[in-house]
């Protein structure tokens, strides 16, 4: 249906003053001066009626902050894109209309921009199912999902097929096909009224609209539940670990966690979840995506030949070494058949970790052997031994490792193997406390009225302390 004028004028009171925007009107003129107001009810009437968008309320402009480092290096710069008044304006009036019915159709464990939710809940979540798992000594794997550039890499045909699919309605459907497919341009600020050339968005949301936010976790939930469908299929879960209230996945927008029970299923999760979500459009990063064990069980096994190992040095003698350690033997074998030729096995003897031979004449030379620390030989010679890299629990994703950790800090949040939050309020305090030190000029001025520091303290120190105290 067509918005009312009470409808389209109630949106536009929505949008927040003090905002840039592309173009020459600003919100607050919009809002005072009622024959803009009444040219811009008019246009967004008629676009729900049929018309196309008007084409620049499809441009957006970028503009380049600083963070640090060197200014001529792109990298050091963060974009910020201002939209049209127009196509915020159309973005709040289909939010407002389909929020709602949306909001009933997305998993509980997401809980990502949604009224009344927010990143505390996710966190408190979080915690008290790993202080769960601690109290019952149940062995849990937690990965910490990480996308490369999520918000950019959206795929716009499958985000407009899962809209249709979705039951989103047709005549909001074609707007948002007419705002992505044919409208959506860019072009960079580079100064005062200077610009680099204009050029077509291809992919990803549009930044600063207020639609953006919920179609992104549109098209993240239907990646979730092809996901969860396979997990099922599998029988890794059943389906009443698959239903909303059972926590085997917990989301912030695109910061997800995926709970296993055993190596073998956060290998084959992490492989299907990112098999769905490259379907939308989004790369996993296996770099960032992280692995926290709780209640591991033990990986490793006492053998009496690992106290008397021989090993090569060079390739070449032979020694007897004394060590009092376990054999990783199964752990640490791929690792250790990566290692050249010339430290190779001895004798048979399989290679899992890595000895460093410090020889003042020769240099660092490196071999194979067990474990990790330090030995003494038969001639009383110290030995280091390293390890190969490889860790408990760690789980491989297209070839690379994803690395295991005893804590992760999740939306903000250190959260640790133990469930405790005693390191991340010790964190917090000692931000604060950096904090007030560096305002110690402000503090000691008797000019300041004693409001406007306690404000400053509020702002700057007590919210750090606090942010998502809820959880705790």
């Amino acid at each position: 249906a067509v918005p009312s004028q009470e409808e389209v004028v109630a949106a536009l009171r929505e949008l927040k003053s003090g905002r840039a925007f592309a173009g020459p009107i600003p919100a607050e003129f919009a809002r005072e001066c009622p024959t803009v107001q009444a040219v811009l009810v008019a246009l967004v009437r008629r676009i729900f009626r049929g018309d196309d968008l008007p084409p620049e309320w499809g441009e957006a402009v970028i503009a380049m902050l600083h963070k640090d480092g060197i200014r001529a290096d792109p990298k050091n710069y963060r974009p910020i894109a201002l939209i049209s008044l127009g196509e915020k304006l159309v973005s709040l009036v289909i939010l407002r209309r389909i929020e709602k019915g949306a909001s009933k159709c997305l998993d509980t464990r997401q809980k990502g921009c949604r009224r009344g939710l927010s990143t505390r809940h996710a966190v408190f979540q979080l915690l008290r199912d790993i202080e769960s798992s601690n109290k019952q000594g149940r062995r849990a794997l937690y990965t910490f999902i990480d996308f490369a550039k999520a918000f950019d890499s959206l795929s716009w045909p499958v985000l407009h097929r899962i809209c249709r699919q979705q039951g989103m309605p047709e005549n909001i459907c074609r707007i948002l096909r007419d705002m992505y497919d044919r409208n959506a341009r860019i072009k960079i600020r580079l100064g005062e009224e200077k610009f680099a050339a204009e050029f077509k968005q291809k992919c990803g949301i549009r930044q600063g609209s207020a639609l953006s936010p919920l179609l992104f976790i549109i098209c993240v939930d239907w990646a979730m539940k092809q996901f969860v469908a396979t997990m099922v299929e599998e029988e890794f879960w059943t389906r009443e670990e698959a239903e909303d209230q059972a926590l085997r996945w917990l989301g912030y927008v695109d910061d997800l966690v995926i709970k296993s029970n055993c190596r073998n299923e956060a290998e084959f999760a992490l492989g299907e979840l990112a098999s769905a979500c490259r379907f939308v459009g989004l790369d996993l990063n296996v770099k960032k995506t992280k692995l926290m064990a709780v209640n591991p069980e033990a990986e490793s096994r006492k053998n009496p030949e690992a106290m008397m190992e021989r090993c090569a040095l060079d390739g070449a003698e032979g020694w007897m070494i004394d060590w009092s350690g376990v054999d990783w033997a199964d752990e640490w074998r791929r690792e250790a058949d990566r290692l050249p030729p010339a430290s190779q096995s001895y004798n048979g003897l399989a290679p899992t970790h890595l000895i460093v031979w410090d020889d003042p004449a020769s240099g660092v030379t490196a071999i194979a052997s067990k474990m990790s620390g330090w030995a003494t030989t038969q001639d009383g010679e110290s030995i280091r031994l390293m390890r190969l890299g490889r860790k408990k629990h760690v789980l491989e994703a297209r070839n690379e490792e994803v690395e295991a950790v005893p804590s992760f800090k999740y939306l903000g949040t250190e959260v640790a193997q133990d469930g405790t939050t005693d390191t991340e309020v010790a964190r917090r305090c000692g931000i604060a406390t950096g904090v007030v030190k560096q305002l110690q000029p402000i503090w000691r001025d008797r000019s300041l009225p004693p409001h406007l520091k306690a404000e400053l303290y509020r702002s700057l120190s007590l919210s750090v302390v606090l942010y998502n105290a809820e959880a705790w």
